[in-house]
């Protein structure tokens, strides 16, 4: 492997779980109400980073092993992943709780999952342009 690549790949973990946060933080200076972009970039790099390491690194190592690293995949693997995070963390908030309230909180924060999501494709395709796997 040669430098510039690790160098590429390292930079896709360091930039790519911040770019919701990055987003979002850029759609709140236009809003009335602003939140403030601090708290995006926080909670970004506390979801992002983890993510990042345990589910999107291994993917991209799988991935170019089998030579099957095209951008339209690894969009939909963002989509799945932003997915399970958002389940992952739904389940965990509701241990404990009864069965009644896990349904109506799941169906009350579907948008959430789709966000999640979203920002699952928004990580996944940043990694994969600043890591450009396509180019040797």
């Amino acid at each position: 492997m040669n430098y510039f690549k690790l160098f590429r790949i390292l930079l896709a973990i360091l930039v790519a779980p911040i770019v919701p946060g990055l987003i979002f933080a850029i759609h709140d200076l236009f809003n009335t109400s602003p939140v403030g972009g601090a708290w995006y970039f926080t909670f970004s790099a506390l979801l992002g980073y983890p993510a990042t390491l345990l589910l999107v690194l291994p993917s991209y190592w799988w991935l170019s092993r089998n030579r099957a690293l095209t951008l339209p995949l690894f969009l939909w693997l963002g989509m799945i992943l932003g997915a399970l995070v958002y389940f992952l963390f739904f389940f965990i908030g509701l241990i404990g709780a009864d069965f009644e309230k896990v349904q109506m909180g799941f169906r009350s924060s579907m948008g959430f999952m789709l966000v999640s999501s979203l920002c699952g494709m928004m990580v996944t395709g940043c990694f994969w342009i600043i890591a450009r796997p396509d180019k040797k």
